[in-house]
């Protein structure tokens, strides 16, 4: 069916935008780990300032430029941004990307992204949310053809009050059909109400005086203050879901001095403007029985209440029907915390909350989402935006596309795939934030040279390759390719090897500067080299990596769909520094196949997903050297485990990385040599090995 033809019946368009997100589970996995790398927290303006145009370029990369992009700089909070795609606006989606994990959590933290839990800071409290919200865009624009007419308004101080954003956000959401608001589910059902938020902070001044000599001289503001605490706890009314907590108190300054100060400060929450009112009028009304003492009321009401209508119960209801269509009972439920949608509630305006992340443990250790919940809700998220639009926009209209987009130095002739490898490129360089350039010039080789002795963490006069031969290689016509950051930095290094008149090519390195591993740079470079070589008429590149570093085996055989059938031992000897800590150098030769189904794929971020299937005892053929499952045979093929960090296991256990160095050597060995070839490596380290004629 066309997609003309889909677009008269929503449940196909949503069906079709669910397979696609299905598909495409993993690349959201990639831009939401990437995402939280990314560190935000809402006190460190220098952060936040360095990931927030990362996070638009990102966004930019995925569904095209807004037709209205507005920034709005802050001089101590994050920056706001209100991005305008489609025609005139029907809905907003309102996500903030600020966190309350301190700078450095990652590094205390290691993220998990194994299996179906996915686990980091920040990653429920809100960046899957706003990577579904991204996605349900991109799969309309992907399956239908269009962009939604959608404001997205994209906020850095959401953890602090809103104290920054609140004004933009009510102004930019004021009159709108509806509002989607992608903070984490509450275990998976919607939000339709929220509490208000009220901070008070009571004030009491007495009298000083000698406690023991004069106690009747004095009027203690500590006792004063505990008095009207039990007054204060009494305004709670549970039954109307208001709470009172008097959190905090202090006062005094000697055990033997009647307090001359004290203060405590108090949060309310509440459920109507009718208590909110209430509760003002109880503090209003505060007094003590103590006529030498007085008290002053601070009120902040930072959240007004969140209160459900019959707008967003119709709001509720139109999601709860996308829901049914994706084979999803959703539910509804009011809240005690509070977020940005008390705002948009506080107008009028409809307001859905809980459409970011499906798990649990916001501001804590054990925060977390889920794979298939990134699906679930990133296609829940599509079908609200396909009922809101009501004349959808093509996509080729509505998303006009960035210059970094639509622009490639490569060369228009050679193989007839080499526009779309250098389409890909330029897309890859621009959702990485990076520049791509071929260097020839000695002055442009001499960083390079040194940034080799960072990524292999070597002594500064160690370089692989020193600055007069990559000028060589350059001379003779191969490719020493370069990726810049936005700031003109030099942050990564490609180098491609070709004879003349070649049909293959050879990579001979690629590394990433530390800290930007993370960020796509590499699959930048892989995809320049890639539009590179079939503009040459190129239809294959070879290069050689450890196959006990897992990260780097599932970038090659995974995200970029090489494959491999070759193992070489110690290929270079045993090498020095940090990463190879003199272990034996066993090689993987990785064979990538430029113009295959699978490398297109690849190239405009469609991987083939590689999970590992169950498997039972009976299925498995070997223990690793940590006395787990390590090679087992199950759904028609073969799965070989290795270490997740291999480095670290360098470091700690020396003897034990050896002995799964020998493992593997021994199963790669054996199982090349009966027509085996490595297809695909999985997150938590499983190689699949397939026989030749399998995929």
């Amino acid at each position: 069916m066309s997609k003309r033809a889909a677009a008269a019946d929503p449940s196909l368009i949503i069906s079709d935008a669910l397979a696609y997100l299905t598909a495409h589970r993993d690349d959201m996995v990639d831009d939401l780990e990437a995402y939280v790398r990314w560190e935000t927290p809402s006190d460190d303006k220098g952060l936040l300032d360095r990931a927030f145009p990362l996070i638009l370029d990102w966004i930019y990369a995925r569904i095209g430029m807004p037709t209205r992009e507005e920034i709005f700089e802050s001089a101590d909070l994050g920056n706001i941004a209100v991005l305008d795609f489609g025609r005139a606006p029907e809905s907003v989606l309102l996500a903030h990307y600020d966190t309350v994990w301190p700078a450095g959590t990652t590094t205390t933290w290691p993220l998990q992204f194994d299996d179906e839990r996915l686990s980091g800071p920040g990653i429920f409290d809100m960046k899957a949310g706003l990577v579904q919200a991204v996605w349900g865009v991109r799969a309309l624009q992907q399956t239908a053809d269009f962009t939604p007419n959608t404001r997205l308004i994209l906020t850095g101080d959401e953890e602090t009050g809103s104290h920054a954003s609140r004004a933009i956000i009510e102004s930019e959401t004021s009159g709108m059909p509806a509002v989607y608001v992608f903070e984490g589910s509450a275990a998976g059902a919607l939000k339709t109400g929220r509490k208000g938020v009220g901070l008070f902070t009571v004030t009491a001044t007495g009298i000083e005086a000698h406690a023991g000599l004069n106690p009747l001289d004095g009027a203690s503001a500590v006792h004063a203050i505990a008095e009207a605490i039990t007054r204060i706890v009494g305004f709670a009314d549970h039954a109307a879901g208001t709470t009172v907590n008097a959190g905090l108190v202090t006062g005094g300054s000697r055990s033997n001095v009647s307090a001359g100060t004290a203060e405590t400060c108090v949060d309310v929450r509440v459920t109507s403007a009718a208590e909110m009112a209430r509760i003002d009028a109880c503090f209003t009304g505060l007094t003590t029985s103590d006529p030498h003492v007085t008290f002053s009321v601070d009120t902040d009401w930072n959240r007004p209440p969140f209160e459900r209508t019959a707008e967003i119960g119709v709001l509720f209801e139109r999601a709860a029907r996308v829901g049914r269509m994706l084979g999803v009972e959703l539910a509804e439920v009011s809240v005690g915390g509070a977020s940005d949608a008390n705002f948009v509630a506080a107008l009028g305006v409809p307001v859905l909350d809980g459409l970011g992340a499906v798990g649990d443990g916001a501001h804590a250790r054990h925060e977390h989402t889920s794979r298939s919940g990134l699906v679930e809700r990133a296609a829940l998220a599509a079908g609200l935006l396909l009922s809101d639009s009501a004349r959808p926009a093509p996509a080729a209209e509505a998303a006009n596309t960035s210059p970094l987009l639509n622009t490639s130095p490569l060369l228009e002739t050679g193989h007839p795939l080499a526009r779309q490898a250098g389409a890909a490129a330029a897309r890859a360089a621009a959702l990485a934030g990076v520049s791509i350039r071929d260097e020839t010039e000695m002055d442009r080789l001499q960083p390079i040279s040194a940034l080799l002795v960072s990524v292999w963490g070597l002594e500064p006069d160690e370089s692989p390759m020193n600055a007069e031969l990559l000028r060589s290689l350059g001379h003779a016509g191969s490719a020493v390719t370069a990726a810049y950051d936005r700031a003109g930095i030099l942050c990564g290094v490609a180098v491609l090897v070709v004879s003349p008149g070649a049909v293959s090519a050879y990579s001979l390195l690629a590394g990433v500067l530390p800290g930007n591993a993370d960020q796509g740079v590499g699959f930048a470079l892989k995809q320049h080299q890639r539009a590179w070589a079939l503009a040459r008429d190129i239809e294959a590149i070879r290069w050689t990596f450890d196959p006990l570093v897992s990260r780097n085996a599932r970038f090659n055989l995974t995200k970029l769909g090489a494959h491999s059938s070759e193992y070489t031992r110690n290929f270079y000897g045993a090498m020095s520094g940090s990463i190879n800590a003199n272990d034996e150098s066993d090689r993987l030769t990785a064979h990538w196949p430029l113009t295959s189904d699978l490398a297109i794929a690849c190239s405009e971020g469609r991987p083939e997903t590689t999970d590992l299937p169950p498997f039972s005892p009976d299925q498995v053929r070997e223990l690793g050297p940590d006395d787990q499952p390590a090679l087992v045979e199950t759904a028609g093929a073969l799965w070989c485990r290795v270490p997740t960090d291999i480095v670290g296991l360098r470091g700690q256990s020396p003897i034990l990385a050896a002995d799964w160095r020998r493992f593997a050597r021994n199963v790669f060995a054996t199982n090349f040599s009966s027509g085996h070839i490595a297809r695909g490596v999985t997150r938590a380290g499983w190689y699949r090995l397939a026989t030749g004629g399998q995929q």
